[in-house]
């Protein structure tokens, strides 16, 4: 999944890379390397901010104009599921959910229970984020009310 702007689709791939690519002729305008080996949750943009994570466990922010790695948030384990956005943050799924700002600060995080890793990608819609758990004994999915703040 990649992210569009008025100008760029930045897409992040299982090769390792995040590209931005011009809107109008397919032109790749930068391409960088972060500290994934594989990225697949997709990318998102916060203003001039696009946030990718991958399997290093990693939540990271690359310059939208220059492609220069702003910022990067260590997670407790690699990162698979989609990365979404609720207004002034991305948020991130690896057992744990995770709201990240454009500038890189862990704005929040929420924890079921030790035993019930949340294990799907984040979903906003109005004023919930909807997401689930595929884990033995907690399955099902799970809607929280989005902070004011986020």
């Amino acid at each position: 999944m990649g992210a569009l702007t008025p100008e760029r689709y930045v897409v992040s791939s299982p090769n390792g890379r995040i590209y931005a690519l011009e809107r109008k002729t397919g032109v790749i305008r930068w391409e960088t390397r972060g500290a994934a080996g594989y990225y697949t949750p997709g990318v998102v943009v916060l203003g001039d901010v696009a946030i990718t994570a991958g399997d290093a466990g990693f939540v990271e922010g690359f310059d939208l104009a220059t492609a220069k790695q702003r910022w990067r948030v260590k997670t407790d384990g690699s990162i698979i599921d989609p990365v979404a956005t609720a207004s002034n943050s991305a948020l991130v799924v690896n057992g744990i959910l995770r709201a990240v700002t454009a500038e890189g600060k862990l704005l929040w995080q929420h924890q079921a229970g030790e035993f019930v890793p949340y294990s799907t990608g984040a979903r906003v819609h109005g004023d919930r984020i909807y997401f689930g758990t595929n884990y033995g004994g907690g399955e099902g999915f799970y809607a929280l009310r989005l902070p004011q703040y986020c």
